[in-house]
C-alpha cells in the first residue's frame, strides 16, 4: 500500500485526522526500525516481556514444576518372540537378563555371554 493509499485507509477505518493518520504511519515506520519513541516502566517492561515470550508446552510444564515422563508402549508382538526364542533355547543357556525389558537380553552360554538384541525396523 502507498503511502497516500494508507492515510486514507486509516482516516477511514480509525475515524482520524490527515496528520494524525500521517504521525501513525510515521510511528509504524519507526517502531519497525526499532526507535524508541517512549520508554517503559519497569512494571511495563516485565508485562511486556511475559507476554512476548513463547514457551514450548515442556518449559510451561517445567515452569509449573509437572513432570511429564513419556511413557513406551510395550510391543506385544516383540515379547511373544523373545520368550519364545529363550524358552526355545530352555537349559543350553543360563543367568538370561533383561538388559531393556523386550529389547535386550544377556545370557550365558557355554560360560560366555552372549547378547541378544531384537529390533524392529519400519517397512
Amino acid at each position: 500500500m502507498k503511502d497516500n493509499e494508507r492515510v486514507d485507509f486509516l482516516v477511514d477505518k480509525l475515524g482520524c485526522s490527515i496528520e494524525e493518520a500521517k504521525q501513525i504511519i510515521a510511528d509504524d515506520y519507526a517502531i519497525d526500525h526499532n526507535e524508541k519513541l517512549f520508554e517503559l516502566t519497569a512494571e511495563q517492561k516485565k508485562v511486556a516481556k511475559e507476554m512476548t515470550r513463547v514457551d514450548s508446552e515442556k518449559q510451561k510444564q517445567k515452569n509449573q514444576g509437572v513432570s511429564k515422563s513419556k511413557v513406551k508402549k510395550t510391543d506385544d508382538d516383540k515379547l511373544l518372540l523373545v520368550n519364545a526364542i529363550l524358552n526355545s533355547l530352555g537349559d543350553m543357556v543360563s543367568d538370561v537378563k533383561a538388559v531393556h525389558e523386550g529389547r535386550e537380553y544377556t545370557c550365558i552360554f557355554n560360560n560366555r555371554k552372549f547378547k541378544i538384541s531384537i529390533s524392529c525396523p519400519r517397512s
